[in-house]
């Protein structure tokens, strides 16, 4: 489901039962939610409204507000967030509690950012819920969401301002909205230009991401790792730190496979602003398409395994580092 249909349904519709709210993207979780608690105080402003977090949770206080009446109204709403933290003793109990009758005076909304679709609790928990599952938006709906998302805090981008954004923040819809904030601080309702945001937006992550790639390249295990340490430390997240990565070796493979463009044909080409690409076409320079490919494939593999393993990110990290830079320490061809 899209944002906006979301939005739509709960402008138009009262929330019942019990909804369930999924999404990998914080900021897609924090609009539903929103969504969601502005339908409730539309359609039922005198509603009880409780909220539990489930890393904090209780599951039998959880279990006797399900089951209990208000006492303050007629109508109670009971939110869960930070859901997926629940282990399968706490998931199991909640699915049994909403199984249960007497639930037509309230309603539940849960919020996770993944289930497990074959585990038969999860099964069972959608064939109880409505269910919202939003997904972050393609690579190339970026600029439209930019321009979106910018619409509704009462600024207006250029469509070159958007890409130049999306090109210094990355794909985060969290950063792109706290980035499109402090445009607005700054700014106020005056046109956004790609200058303005050049200006205003730190170049820190860009040059990070350059320098990480320069190190992976030389096979500098250490100065890689320590580049990575400090985009983290500047709450730049694991899984967002792989995805500007991804997006950057993306560009170099583009780049390195189509050098008979103009300089304006290649950069509208590849997505990245005509004032940046000189850097890119610098680095590609550098290093065999083969080992291109191959490094994308690991950060490609290093990405699925922090949305699904268990091991601990900076484990899978390094040894992302490990694999990279083991392969630019082969002899070039």
């Amino acid at each position: 489901m899209k944002l906006a249909e979301l939005k739509q349904k709960f402008q138009r519709s009262k929330p019942v039962g019990v909804n369930l709210f999924i999404s990998e993207d914080l900021y897609l979780l924090k609009e539903s939610e929103k969504a969601f608690s502005k339908a409730v105080e539309s359609f039922y402003p005198e509603a009880d409204v409780m909220v539990h977090y489930a890393d904090q949770l209780d599951v039998e206080v959880f279990s006797d507000d399900l089951n209990t009446l208000s006492l303050f109204s007629d109508f109670k709403v009971i939110k869960l967030k930070n859901a997926e933290a629940m282990n399968d003793s706490s998931l199991e109990t909640l699915v049994n509690s909403l199984k249960t009758d007497g639930l037509e005076q309230m309603c539940c909304a849960l919020f996770f950012k993944k289930i497990d679709k074959r585990k038969k609790l999860f099964k069972e928990l959608i064939k109880l819920s409505e269910v919202f599952e939003l997904k972050a938006p393609f690579e190339n709906q970026m600029s439209k969401w930019i321009m979106d998302m910018a619409k509704e805090k009462n600024l207006t981008l250029t469509s070159g301002a958007s890409d130049t954004l999306h090109h210094l923040v990355g794909d985060s819809l969290t950063e792109i909205s706290d980035s499109l904030e402090r445009l607005k601080d700054l700014h106020g309702n005056i046109k956004i230009t790609s200058e303005l945001v050049n200006d205003s937006i730190s170049l820190k992550r860009e040059n990070n991401i350059f320098k990480i790639c320069d190190y992976m390249g030389s096979c500098d295990f250490t100065a890689a790792s320590l580049e990575i340490d400090l985009s983290l430390a500047a709450k730049t997240s694991s899984v967002g730190m792989v995805h500007l990565l991804l997006r950057h070796f993306n560009i170099l493979i583009k780049i390195k496979t189509n050098t008979s463009k103009s300089v304006s044909e290649l950069a509208k080409h590849v997505g990245v602003p005509q004032f940046f690409l000189k850097n890119y076409q610098s680095q590609s320079r550098f290093w065999s398409l083969d080992k291109l490919k191959k490094t994308w494939s690991i950060l490609l593999e290093t990405d699925e395994s922090l949305k699904s393993a268990n091991l601990k990110e900076e484990t899978l990290l390094a040894n992302m580092l490990i694999q990279i830079t083991a392969v630019y320490s082969e002899v070039k061809p």
